[in-house]
């Protein structure tokens, strides 16, 4: 079995395409691995390391302007990216398959056949349909967004090549994916999909991995651990976050951990100082890709902040949700229904209505001086991380792809 995955950027950084090429190959599939704008990550040598540790290979179109050759296709690619927007803008579909993915462009021709493509994003999936149809494939598309919903506040082109894309094209789609019931349920009521072909996959780790979870009965300092990719003052609610520890009465530290430029540090180091609480935020970099449930080790509870901006983050459900259940950690997590779902199924943690840092400070310390009701989510959490597993989801999607 033949399997290409797509990846608009380094592929070591796609989790969730990256947890199904391991899945798939444990299955003794052949893994080819389409990067078509490599250079989108800072950190290089995490990809290269990456590269040299897997089997799989590895197609690139390099418009990463590291060389003169990638820079001459940064330009030519972007020349005719701009046509094909052009062209749509004013209702021309020619090259409607690439105005999303500017890296799709020229890269035909090193693809061979496949019998399964795999995509996680609306960019690629009008061009993996076209692929699919020329070789007989069959897709998968993990819709882990909302996409309609996430595009629904951009400009009226983006918004009607989103819907165009997906309506034309999903119903072509041998298995789709979601991250909850709740986008399920979504995306059955508004496209004529079979119930049997649609599949709720979360964003567990890919292997069960051992627990640090040592129960927490002193008085010591409760740490908290927020973690993404990048860390921005105004976005996934960091903002209300910062704002809430400033308003609880215990004696803890939060961490933020992620990639975070000079100019955020700056905001958020003269905000910590202006709150009075730059003793106790630490600011982390990313953990490396292959590491992050153990880099959540030692901590207590995890803190997510995402806030309904899209109907998009009503429906879906945070990575860091799992990992935090996966690391033995009790979890506070804003309001969005797709959160909702996992933490009130399993019992992991607290809700507390998204953007109020006073309900966020007032779950937090409860916790914090409920060392029964901590310890208890987070026992909650080693039972649920059995059970929330990349292979146990995923098991059904290749059931269905191979039936």
């Amino acid at each position: 079995m033949k399997i290409l995955l797509i990846s608009n950027y380094e592929f070591c950084y796609n989790p969730r395409l990256l947890k199904a090429a391991l899945f798939f190959e444990n299955k003794g599939a052949d893994i080819s691995i389409l990067s078509p704008n490599r250079g989108m990550i800072e950190n290089d040598q995490v990809y290269q390391h990456f590269k040299t540790t897997k089997s799989w290979e590895i197609i690139e179109n390099n418009i990463s302007k590291d060389t003169f050759s990638s820079k001459l296709k940064w330009i030519c690619t972007g020349l005719v990216n701009k046509l094909y927007l052009a062209l749509w803008k004013r209702n021309v579909s020619i090259g409607f398959t690439k105005v999303f993915n500017k890296g799709l462009i020229g890269i035909s021709h090193k693809l061979k056949t496949y019998d399964i493509i795999i995509i996680n994003l609306i960019d690629n999936l009008p061009f993996a349909v076209e692929l699919a149809k020329k070789n007989n494939s069959k897709i998968i598309y993990d819709s882990q967004e909302f996409f309609i919903g996430q595009y629904q506040h951009d400009q009226p082109h983006i918004k009607n090549w989103v819907n165009k894309a997906e309506k034309n094209n999903i119903s072509k789609v041998r298995v789709v994916i979601t991250t909850t019931n709740v986008m399920k349920e979504k995306l059955l009521s508004l496209y004529s999909l079979k119930n049997d072909n649609i599949v709720r996959v979360r964003n567990a780790p890919y292997n069960f991995l051992p627990i640090n979870n040592t129960p927490y009965n002193s008085k010591d300092c409760i740490k908290l651990i927020w973690h993404g990719f990048s860390i921005f003052y105004l976005t996934r609610g960091i903002n209300v976050i910062i704002d809430a520890i400033s308003k609880c009465n215990s004696n803890i530290t939060l961490s933020l951990q992620g990639n975070i430029n000079s100019e955020q540090k700056e905001i958020v180091t003269k905000k910590l100082i202006e709150l009075k609480i730059a003793d106790k935020v630490i600011l982390l970099p990313p953990s490396h890709p292959d590491k992050i449930v153990e880099s959540l080790y030692g901590y207590d509870i995890g803190i997510i902040g995402e806030l309904p901006i899209e109907e998009n983050q009503q429906l879906t459900s945070s990575n860091k949700l799992f990992d935090y259940i996966h690391a033995g950690l009790a979890v506070v997590s804003s309001d969005m229904l797709g959160l909702i779902e996992t933490v009130k199924e399993y019992n992991v943690g607290l809700i507390y209505k998204a953007g109020n840092a006073d309900e966020l400070a007032y779950s937090i310390d409860t916790l914090v001086n409920d060392f029964n009701l901590l310890n208890s989510y987070k026992k909650n959490s080693i039972k649920a991380a059995k059970d929330i597993t990349w292979e146990n989801d995923y098991q059904i999607v290749w059931e269905k792809i191979t039936k």
